[in-house]
């Protein structure tokens, strides 16, 4: 999961909406990391975050719209991990997509892209 803090750019994970999805996951016995460069350690859910994104997941969910996830080494980053499947679950890279290479399906979901 890329992201856990409440907002953009910063460190503060109180009522985070990232909480909901972690629990969620972890109903599922799926084996969840955290990467969030403002978060060293998740308090409300007593978890340590990854420093370095490794390159072998089944999913990766961006969850949240840090400033640093648009740079193009991270973007570089991202596009080590192969055949994975990429959810976009809040818009981080709506009308980039096409920078995202590397994965096999990209599922956009969350803010911006309800269908009423």
């Amino acid at each position: 999961v890329l992201g856990v803090s409440y907002i953009e750019d910063l460190s503060d994970t109180r009522h985070s909406p990232v909480e909901y999805l972690y629990d969620l996951l972890l109903e599922e016995n799926a084996d969840v990391s955290i990467y969030d460069p403002y978060v060293k350690f998740w308090e409300e859910r007593n978890v340590t975050t990854v420093q370095n994104i490794g390159t072998r997941y089944d999913a990766v969910i961006a969850a949240v719209k840090h400033s640093e996830f648009q740079k193009k080494s991270f973007l570089d980053r991202l596009n080590q991990i192969e055949g994975s499947v990429f959810f976009d679950a809040f818009s981080v890279y709506r009308n980039k997509y096409y920078l995202l290479e590397s994965f096999k399906e990209i599922i956009k979901i969350g803010v911006g892209y309800w269908k009423y």
